[in-house]
């Protein structure tokens, strides 16, 4: 779409030179190079370790890494790289702690409905949901941490911006995300702190209202994505 937009529409696609340039020669470009490099290596690697994906080894290792530096090297494109040049590096810096807080908290919640869900009417599982729902929980308050702080430094240059627009789509997609955010930590809060102690006295009842509200809260990080997903495809200013 971004060399679409370079040139005259779609058929842009098929000029060599335009593409070539704009991947070479461009700041963005070299992020989107780097990025297909990873994901092709990601792929490979996810490929080599199909029989062994939920496993403790290299291959998987690897894999978390490769998956994090894919988030990372979107510090190089987008909002965070058009910040202001002594402030740059930092915003960048913030951006990268933001997002694999986000990837840490929100993908968590897939392993964690798959432990629920399988322990959902065994109470011989009861221990282990509760060491997960600890691990989770702990993970989660740093992973918060992250997104809270790499969030605020992200958007404080733009809401700085002389230029910046309240009204813009950008200002009401900001919103709309604080929003989801402020009710998946509430859910999140509710589970670790008002829930998880009484797995103790009613654990099958308990197991089924935290299931309930991780599915909820997929449902609600889906939204969060999508608001992202307007986010860096638009501008602050409103135009």
């Amino acid at each position: 779409m971004t060399i679409a937009g370079l040139g005259d529409g779609w058929g842009a696609l098929s000029d060599v030179d335009l593409t070539t340039s704009y991947l070479l020669d461009t700041g963005f470009g070299h992020v989107w190079l780097a990025r297909l490099a990873l994901s092709l290596g990601l792929a490979g690697i996810l490929f080599a370790a199909r029989s062994s994906l939920f496993e403790r080894n290299v291959p998987n290792c690897a894999a978390v890494i490769v998956s994090g530096l894919l988030l990372v090297v979107q510090a190089g494109a987008g909002h965070a790289a058009a910040a202001p040049d002594d402030l740059r590096a930092i915003v960048q810096a913030f951006y990268a702690l933001h997002v694999l807080g986000a990837a840490a908290w929100i993908g968590g919640l897939w392993p964690l409905l798959a432990t629920l869900a399988s322990a959902r009417n065994d109470a011989h599982q009861d221990t282990l949901v509760c060491f997960v729902l600890g691990r989770f929980g702990l993970m989660a308050s740093f992973a918060v941490a992250l997104v809270v702080v790499g969030g605020a430094v992200n958007a404080w240059p733009q809401l700085k911006q002389p230029s910046f627009s309240p009204g813009s789509l950008w200002s009401i997609m900001l919103t709309a995300k604080m929003l989801l955010f402020a009710m998946l930590l509430a859910i999140a809060c509710l589970n670790r702190f008002r829930l998880g102690p009484r797995m103790a006295s009613d654990p099958a009842g308990t197991k089924a209202q935290i299931l309930r509200n991780v599915v909820l809260d997929q449902w609600l990080a889906l939204a969060v994505l999508f608001a992202v997903a307007i986010l860096g495809a638009v501008s602050p200013e409103g135009n």
